[in-house]
């Protein structure tokens, strides 16, 4: 009876050997994509933001001048 239980929780401890060492993996996995995405994510922002400089300073060259580049004769 003692080794019938002890053989169970032998099985059982295994199973949730195997089952610890794949969720480790897996998280593993979702971490390294989730790094790439971030890298992938901060270079967007940059060339947002750098994009979005030059609007800024295109409109205020645009707005400085009397007459708009666009509408010079």
């Amino acid at each position: 009876m003692a080794e019938d239980r002890l053989a169970k929780t032998e099985r059982t401890l295994d199973r949730l050997a195997e089952l610890l060492n794949r969720s480790y993996h897996q998280s593993s996995e979702r971490l390294d994509r989730i790094e790439e995405q971030t890298a992938r994510n901060a270079q967007l922002i940059e060339r947002n933001g750098q994009q979005i400089q030059f609007l800024r300073e295109l409109m205020q060259g645009h707005i400085s001048q009397s007459t708009p580049p666009a509408h010079a004769d």
